[in-house]
């Protein structure tokens, strides 16, 4: 098994040789960044939720957090 660390600017990442038609990526984001992505996409989602007593895009960030979370994670994570 052949290890290889390359070093970006916030992310760290390490490809590893499993075989000679596979690889395996492991990268390391730090928390701030991460969470300033997870804080963008939650904004995008309280500009277009539609939940009843709020007109769009009006909504709490909070109660758009807690209804979409996973939605909001999955964009994350894609």
């Amino acid at each position: 098994m052949v290890e290889k660390s390359l070093t970006e600017k916030k992310v760290k990442s390490t490809l590893k040789t499993i075989s000679q038609c596979k690889r395996e990526l492991e990268l390391e984001i730090p928390e701030e960044e991460v969470e300033k992505e997870f804080q963008r996409i939650l904004s995008q989602f309280t500009a277009r939720a539609k939940i009843q007593g709020f007109r769009p895009g009006k909504a709490p960030k909070d109660m758009v957090k807690r209804m979409f979370f996973f939605d909001i994670r999955k964009s994350l994570l894609d």
